[in-house]
């Protein structure tokens, strides 16, 4: 898989600098920094390497897309426009959370009901249903409003596994597809993006 992505790897304050270094280690591009978040590209490899190596980042997004949002109508059409297809399949699940700072949309509750709504009008029209049963592969999306920017992203961290790996001696493969594959007694059971980014993301 050579397609590249956008990702976010976020952190404890003051980290930022480590956090980059273990990006360059695993072969990703690094386009810019914040305050607790390092910004970087790359393919699936790239993506499935961060989420068994980066020590000091606490989690790590695939960004779906950025666009300004003033209101809830930008907010809506934007989280709308982006390809939520590519990611989330018609059974997936696809809960929603999210933070918003410096902002004019700053009620989480009803911003998340705008993304959550947004995402199931694209997907509707994509596979032609309406009704997602919501029962399949958990698919954590997460918005991010700064400044009247927002940032979609979803969660490509697993925490059972990740802890698994940073607390014991695991051994982690990663193939050319991005697949991965280790000893950590989880049976084999990666679900969602990290348990085959080539299926998710191809």
């Amino acid at each position: 898989m050579t397609e590249n992505y956008n990702f976010a790897a976020t952190c404890l304050f003051g980290l930022e600098k480590f956090v980059g270094e273990e990006i360059d280690a695993c072969g990703g591009r690094r386009t810019g920094t914040i305050d607790g978040r390092v910004f970087f590209t790359g393919n699936a490899e790239v993506l499935a390497k961060a989420n068994v190596s980066l020590r000091t980042a606490e989690r790590v997004y695939i960004e779906v897309g950025t666009f300004s949002a003033e209101t809830f109508s930008e907010l809506f059409d934007g989280v709308k426009s982006l390809p939520w297809e590519h990611f989330i399949g018609k059974k997936d699940a696809f809960p929603v959370k999210g933070h918003a700072i410096k902002s004019k949309l700053f009620s989480i509750p009803d911003c998340q009901s705008i993304v959550k709504k947004a995402i199931v009008e694209r997907l509707k029209n994509f596979y032609r249903i309406d009704w997602f049963e919501e029962t399949g592969t958990k698919i954590p999306v997460e918005f991010f409003i700064l400044d009247d920017k927002a940032s979609i992203m979803i969660d490509t961290r697993l925490e059972e596994i990740l802890n698994a790996i940073k607390d014991h001696d695991v051994n982690v493969t990663v193939d050319v597809t991005g697949k991965v594959t280790c000893d950590c007694n989880c049976g084999g059971n990666h679900e969602g993006i990290l348990g085959d980014l080539d299926d998710i993301l191809g």
